[in-house]
């Protein structure tokens, strides 16, 4: 490893450490652990109303993102199951309001530990219209993703009579074989979200090509991290027997105190890499 690459590592974790983001990786898994059931009566709301898509394929996304262990799918299941007897009635009335500013707080809680990796602030009021605003991007893009899962089947039909039609068989085919990965449809869509996030939620815009290193490394790692975890908690330790019904809840904010911590790293390896930029500009200057 080279010595500014050692250096940088040194740069992202004194970043981090200095600004205490361990704190904070605590507090914004409360708030988002918070978040989760109206979070999923909003989309669920959504789902309800779209044609041709069904919980199971929501159910299906979010264990795409989450790690494959069984006492978080059973988890997952019962909640959607049981927030869905309340969303059609919720999504529809005014108690959304208070549902998307309950949603909201898991991000602002994301936010303030961006802020104070950035050295910003910004106003209570801007700062909560970013979270709200934000939020209803990420509801938005659920349903997005879910409707070209249902319509996968229609879009290789096109693109199979669009190769007809322009005689592109190389494009066609590479196209084809990129729908048949579903997964990596959804770490793309996992990527724009915490660019998203890493661009608007600092208290200033950030330029997107600075937060692209970032972006990067948290969406790589999440993926990685949750195969690892999936695999330790299947083959070395006995969750259920330890903690009883509890297990699910725990190995949740286990996993998500973790995935936070990791999205901060990676605000903290693009804040790094800023202060690197500045200082050789200065050094030019």
């Amino acid at each position: 490893m080279g010595k500014k690459k050692q250096n940088l590592i040194t740069e992202t974790l004194k970043v981090y450490t200095d600004n205490e983001m361990s704190v904070y990786a605590g507090y914004a898994t409360l708030y988002i652990l918070m978040a989760m059931v109206p979070l999923l009566t909003l989309v669920i709301g959504l789902v309800n109303i779209l044609p041709d898509v069904s919980l199971q394929h929501l159910e299906a996304i979010l264990l795409e993102i989450l790690p494959g262990i069984q006492e978080l799918r059973s988890l997952l299941h019962n909640i959607i199951a049981n927030v869905d007897r309340q969303a059609g009635t919720l999504a529809v009335s005014v108690s959304a309001i208070a549902s998307l500013w309950s949603a909201s707080n898991g991000v602002n809680a994301l936010q303030m530990g961006l802020c104070k990796i950035n050295g910003s602030s910004g106003s209570f009021i801007k700062r909560r219209v970013a979270a709200l605003l934000y939020t209803l991007v990420f509801i938005a893009l659920i349903p997005a993703l879910l409707i070209f899962r249902v319509l996968r089947g229609s879009i290789e039909d096109l693109i199979a009579a669009v190769n007809r039609w322009l005689n592109i068989p190389d494009v066609a085919g590479r196209l084809l074989e990129f729908m048949e990965y579903s997964g990596l449809i959804t770490a793309i869509v996992m990527a724009v979200v915490i660019l998203l996030a890493y661009t608007h939620l600092q208290g200033e815009r950030q330029k997107p090509r600075c937060q692209l290193p970032g972006t990067l490394f948290t969406t790589v790692l999440w993926l990685v991290f949750s195969r690892l975890f999936e695999i330790f908690i299947q083959r070395f330790w006995q969750a259920s027997s330890l903690y009883g019904s509890l297990a699910a809840i725990f190995l949740a904010a286990m996993w998500l105190k973790a995935i936070v911590m990791i999205f901060f790293y990676g605000a903290a390896l693009n804040e790094a890499l800023n202060r690197r930029r500045e200082a050789e500009e200065r050094e030019e200057a």
